[in-house]
This record gives structure tokens, C-alpha cells and sequence, in this order.
């Protein structure tokens, strides 16, 4: 017969505790009163300390016209009584149109707390913190920052996983705990294949930082992307970016095509700011060469490696959330160099 599960005392006194948060999240929040709890979601994570399940709260939607902005909140019971500790601190998550901010956080593939990365997608600017917590309480240790948009900054072998959200009304991880049956890793959802497009992400595959390839030039000068053509839809940009939804439903408003060249590594390339103020250079994975209409033309190199040439000039790095996120666009015509 298969054994009992076990019962800890500590994480009894967690379940207990973290109901009365998820019954009024409001004030753990840091938000106005009245918030739904159905507005809330939450997940559970020692946080790299196997002691103590820590609650981690997630509030999205607080943001005006087209953002889609969410506040973050990492709450641990304390050995004593029923108090909590809350992480003083502000974490965001969600994209804002104004100055392209954007934020999100995933699990180490590796046990090591919670991963908070944001950026800037006018300029590529951020940071990457790791969160984790201990007997003392909550550690927050920055990885890196500066331009984080197209390189990872976990050591070798680590990776950031998508965390699967329950919402607050549900509290059947918590029964979990109570039970004995809560499995710590059950809330991060399967790392999605990113291929070589998604090495380039924030979370990416893990590695560390690397120096970017320049772009190549053609012969008057232009510089020169080679990589592989994709054609695919809303979602697929999502795919190979392994990115979430920044604009929920906006699929079915822009559904594609899309027609990506995926590089074959990641490179630098310099093009006009989003916002038409000056020109930024960043690294970047992949380039827009056209969407809707202007994506057919390149139908006919689906899958093939090519290479192209486009000015400088005429090529722009996105001030919004549109896809591909935070990926340059070459407005009008890219040259054929060769297949």
C-alpha cells in the first residue's frame, strides 16, 4: 500500500493563514479596497527555501485605456502566530503602451525563487532580479541590468519557466498544503520550445551574457540580415518569441500573417526609436519584413534561409506592444541578396 501523505505542521498553519489573504487581497496589495478577488490570482513557491511555502499575489488589469498592467506582492507566513511578511517592494507585470514597459516574472528551472525581469521596449533598458526568501526573510538580488532585452542573464543550465496562475477564489492549493499533497513544482507550466528565436528573450534558454554579432552590409552599404523565413499567425509570433499574450484578445483583431526572418544569430542592429526620437542600437533575433498584405510576397520562402538588405533609414524599433515584441520592422521592400 502506498504510503500517507505527510502531514506539516507549518505548512497547515500557511494554508490557514494565506485563506484569510486570498479572502481580502486588497490591503496585501497595496490596492484601494474593493478590488474582486476574482481580479487576483495567486501561486505558491518556497522561493529557493523548502521550509515554508511563500504566497506569491498577482493583480492584473489596473492599468488605463490599452494597458494591461498587474502589481506583484510576495507575502510569507512568520514562525510565530498568524502574521505575514510582505516584500516592501513594487514589481509590475503586463506591458503599458507609455514608454513600452514591460514586465513579467517565471520560475527557476532550477529551484532558485522566482525570476522578475522589465524592460523597456523604446529602448531595451531594464533589469533582472532574482527573488527568493529565507528565515530572515526576502532576498532580492539583481542579475543584471542595462540592455537585458536580448540576452539572458541565469547562469548556465538555468531557465526561467512560465508559472501557471490559480485564481483567488480557488484555493485547492492550499487544500494541497493542508493535505500534504502540494507538489512545489506543479505550478510551472512546461517551458515552451523557443528555439533558436527564443535564446534572445529575457527568459530565454539560460547562458550567459554574450557578445552581440554586428550587422553585415551590403555593397551600398545597407546592412544585411540572414535567417530563416517564418511565416505564421498571431500566435505563432507568440511561439517563437516564447513570450504570453501582452494584448489579450487582440489576436483576432491582428491575426496575420506574419513574415519573420529569424536570424541565425542574434545581431546588432541600429534603427529609429519608435517614438521618431533619434535611433537606438540594440540586439535583435528576429526582423519584421512585412504583416498582412505586405507579408505575402515572402510567402514563397517559407522555411528557406535567406538573406536581405534594408536601410537604416527605414528601419524602426516598435514604441508599443504590437508583435513581433520588441523586434525592429524594415518599412517597405527588404532586397533579395540570396537563397
Amino acid at each position: 500500500a502506498s504510503a500517507e501523505p505527510s502531514v506539516n505542521p507549518v505548512f497547515v498553519k500557511a494554508a490557514k493563514v494565506y485563506r484569510q489573504v486570498l479572502a481580502d487581497p486588497a490591503p496585501y496589495l497595496g490596492l484601494d479596497a474593493g478590488v474582486s478577488a476574482q481580479e487576483v490570482t495567486y501561486t505558491l513557491d518556497p522561493l529557493g527555501d523548502a521550509s515554508t511555502p511563500r504566497l506569491v499575489l498577482q493583480a492584473m488589469n489596473l492599468g488605463q485605456d490599452q494597458e494591461t498592467i498587474g502589481v506583484l506582492r510576495f507575502i510569507s507566513v512568520q514562525p510565530e502566530g498568524d502574521d505575514v511578511t510582505v516584500l516592501d517592494a513594487d514589481y509590475s507585470v503586463g506591458v503599458a503602451s507609455a514608454g513600452g514597459f514591460r514586465g513579467q516574472v517565471a520560475r527557476s528551472s532550477q529551484g532558485k525563487g522566482l525570476i522578475y525581469t522589465w524592460w523597456l521596449s523604446g529602448t531595451g533598458e531594464g533589469s533582472v532580479t532574482r527573488i527568493t526568501a529565507g528565515a530572515t526573510g526576502f532576498t532580492q538580488e539583481q542579475l543584471c541590468e542595462g540592455q537585458v532585452v536580448q540576452v539572458s542573464c541565469l547562469p548556465g543550465g538555468e531557465q526561467g519557466e512560465e508559472i501557471s496562475w490559480t485564481d483567488a477564489s480557488d484555493t485547492s492549493l492550499l487544500d494541497a498544503l493542508e493535505s500534504g499533497t502540494w507538489d512545489p513544482t506543479a505550478s510551472a507550466s512546461p517551458a515552451s520550445d523557443q528555439g533558436s528565436a527564443g535564446q534572445g528573450t529575457p527568459l530565454g534558454q539560460g547562458g550567459k551574457l554574450t557578445k552581440d554579432r554586428p550587422a553585415a552590409t551590403s555593397p551600398n552599404g545597407d546592412p544585411v540580415y540572414t535567417g530563416t523565413v517564418h511565416m505564421t499567425d498571431y500566435d505563432g509570433v507568440l511561439a517563437l518569441q516564447g513570450q504570453q499574450d501582452p494584448n489579450p484578445g487582440s489576436g483576432q483583431y491582428t491575426p496575420g500573417p506574419y513574415a519573420l526572418l529569424v536570424l541565425d544569430q542574434p545581431q546588432e542592429v541600429t534603427a529609429t526609436n519608435g517614438d521618431g526620437q533619434g535611433t537606438s542600437s540594440r540586439t535583435a533575433s528576429m526582423v519584421l519584413l512585412g504583416y498582412a498584405e505586405q507579408a505575402s510576397a515572402w510567402s514563397q520562402y517559407d522555411g528557406q534561409r535567406i538573406s536581405v538588405s534594408h536601410p537604416a533609414a527605414q528601419t524602426f524599433w516598435p514604441s508599443d506592444t504590437s508583435l513581433p515584441l520588441g523586434e525592429p520592422r524594415l518599412n517597405g521592400a527588404a532586397t533579395l541578396l540570396s537563397r
